[in-house]
């Protein structure tokens, strides 16, 4: 696994964007198997997150703005019924390399590094 930092570029300064990664799994860089999964991870104030992941295994990437903080407040929040993230304003796919360290996901744009 490799521990990946994901930036939001564009946007609003100082908003907290939701993060959905799932895999459908596959064999890792180790020939390791690696199960279907999905994961949410919320930015900072920096609109970074970061998180490990299997190399040379392809991710789809969701990006929602969010109106809440963390994970915790969203699961909260959703569970009684509120709506707390806007539209889907981003879906990618990426798969990392060994080299990889961040991925820059571009908001207002269809280009990605």
């Amino acid at each position: 696994m490799k521990e990946v930092t994901l930036k939001i570029i564009g946007g609003e300064e100082k908003e907290y964007y939701l993060i959905e990664i799932s895999t459908k799994g596959g064999q890792s860089d180790n020939n390791s198997a690696v199960l279907p999964q999905g994961r949410l991870v919320m930015t900072n104030e920096e609109k970074e997150a970061t998180i490990k992941l299997h190399i040379d295994i392809p991710y789809t990437i969701h990006v929602s703005k969010s109106k809440v903080k963390t994970v915790d407040e969203f699961m909260a929040k959703k569970t009684s019924g509120e709506v707390v993230t806007g539209p889907l304003l981003k879906t990618i796919e990426f798969t990392p390399r060994q080299d990889t360290s961040t991925l820059e996901i571009r908001l207002d744009n269809d280009h990605n590094e």
